[in-house]
């Protein structure tokens, strides 16, 4: 833990520190862009070395496709409700006086 934040801290001080140079800031971003890269092909590979992790793939795969469809299903339904309390909100509003003045014209 202590590794991590003095990693952090670091970088901190780095950042404050080429905060006015472009370049340095646009090499930072490109260092931090392959460092994910890496990080996401060692995951992958890891994850790929697992046997257990690849025998239930298909069980997790079919899991989070109906999580994923049920959030979708459950987000229109909310924006779509939002959307009909909003709009009648907004009908209503102006038979009780100007927005912001409590009523009163």
């Amino acid at each position: 833990m202590t590794t991590i934040l003095l990693s952090l801290t670091f970088g901190i001080i780095i950042g404050f520190a080429w905060r006015n140079s472009p370049e340095k800031i646009k090499r930072a971003n490109f260092i931090t862009l392959i460092g994910l890269f890496f990080l996401l092909m060692v995951m992958g590979a890891q994850l790929g070395s697992n046997k257990e992790v690849l025998s239930g793939i298909g069980e997790m795969g079919k899991e989070a496709l109906i999580i994923a469809a049920f959030s979708i299903i459950g987000s229109v339904l909310l924006v779509h409700l939002a959307s009909k309390f909003i709009q009648k909100n907004l009908r209503r509003a102006p038979q009780e006086g100007a927005a912001g003045t409590g009523g009163k014209r």
